[in-house]
């Protein structure tokens, strides 16, 4: 394995090192609006799952779309969270000069399976979208990966490629963790959104 020799990402405005600046995620938009749309198709229609609102959460939510609606909302939060997780993996390479690991394919084994080629592709748009032109990727992949992609395209498309997987992982952790719910009837597995990244220089 080559050793790589990036140990900083570059502060290239004095003026803006002394304001905060982010990591870009304009890509959550685009997850929101696919998985919004994704998920409703298939749970809003979901007679099961109309079921089990009935039998367990008809006293916890005054109808089947609010129902359904918190399970959609809890669902789109797990995916921008694992969005960040996926990122967590790149920049942590990055910081530890070590390859940018390869992308596993999740198994998303629990309906409503949403996360689709056509959507994984729109998705994986934004995350290249919101990347390709920002000053620390580019900094990174001149500095310690030249020799490992054949352009910057293909290094910024395997970075939103493990964006992409963690959003898949995120998403069916939660789904399992959603059904221990429904099988006991207990109150849906909620979360909170991740504070957005913010950059830091070393």
């Amino acid at each position: 394995m080559p050793k790589y020799r990036m140990h900083y990402l570059p502060d290239t405005d004095e003026q803006d090192a002394l304001s905060e600046k982010y990591w870009p995620d304009e890509f959550k938009v685009v997850i929101r609006q696919e998985l919004q749309d994704a998920l409703s198709k298939k749970l809003k229609r979901s007679h099961n799952l109309s079921r089990l609102y009935c039998r367990d959460y008809a006293n916890v939510y005054r109808d089947f779309d609010h129902f359904t609606d918190a399970i959609i909302n809890i669902l789109i939060i797990s995916a921008e969270n694992g969005a960040d997780n996926g990122f967590d993996i790149v920049y942590n390479a990055f910081l530890t000069e070590a390859r940018v690991p390869e992308q596993r394919r999740y198994a998303c084994s629990y309906w409503p399976h949403v996360m689709t080629r056509s959507v994984e592709n729109r998705i994986r748009g934004a995350v290249v979208k919101s990347y390709e032109k920002d000053e620390g990727f580019a900094y990174a992949y001149k500095d310690g990966y030249l020799s490992d992609f054949k352009d910057y395209k293909h290094f910024i498309d395997k970075v939103a490629g493990l964006v992409v997987s963690g959003i898949a992982a995120g998403i069916d952790d939660k789904l399992e963790q959603l059904y221990k719910s429904f099988l006991g009837g207990h109150p849906l597995a909620a979360n909170r959104r991740n504070p957005r990244r913010l950059k830091t220089y070393l």
